[in-house]
């Protein structure tokens, strides 16, 4: 029994079955780097209550129907449990690209669209506006931020406070 060729061994048969292509000489670390950034990156499909911010709110007022509509269809999803890879980043799709944002403060970002490029596509179109969001087991915290006012490296700022303001959706009465 060698704990690292039995885990190495384990390791690739899980990136296998994701159909997750690697390096046949990869050592058990790069093996385990590549798996665990996959499994960071993958959100479950599992109801989860929604929550949001005051100032999300807010934002979501001075959004165009069509994206209100798009919003409104992302919230759906995830209090019924549904698929929302699809408004991901790309590289969320690419293990071996590590998603800073995500890595950094456990922050997801969704693009608010409702529509595919083509309809070969696996991820709806891409937006500027994006959605940002922490994401439990059980729920998720939306906040809002448009790309052209956030940094591009995370590092360089502190946690956003707008996601610890959050207070539960409350439906409309239409």
């Amino acid at each position: 029994m060698d704990l690292f060729s039995d885990l190495s061994s384990h390791l690739r048969s899980y990136l296998a079955s994701k159909g997750m292509a690697h390096d046949p000489n990869a050592d058990v670390r790069d093996l385990l780097d590549l798996a665990l950034n996959h499994e960071m990156k993958n959100v479950r499909p599992t109801p989860r209550q929604v929550f949001t911010s005051p100032e999300f709110q807010h934002k979501c007022l001075a959004l165009d129907p069509g994206k209100q509509q798009a919003l409104a269809e992302i919230i759906g999803k995830f209090q019924h449990g549904d698929d929302i890879s699809g408004h991901l980043s790309k590289r969320s799709a690419r293990p071996e690209e590590t998603d800073a944002l995500l890595a950094a403060w456990d922050i997801f970002h969704l693009h608010i669209s409702s529509h595919m490029t083509n309809t070969a596509d696996k991820f709806f179109a891409r937006t500027r506006l994006v959605l940002f969001a922490h994401i439990s087991d059980s729920a998720t915290y939306l906040f809002h931020r448009h790309l052209s006012t956030w940094p591009r490296i995370p590092g360089d700022l502190d946690a956003p406070t707008d996601a610890r303001h959050c207070g539960p959706l409350v439906a409309s009465a239409s």
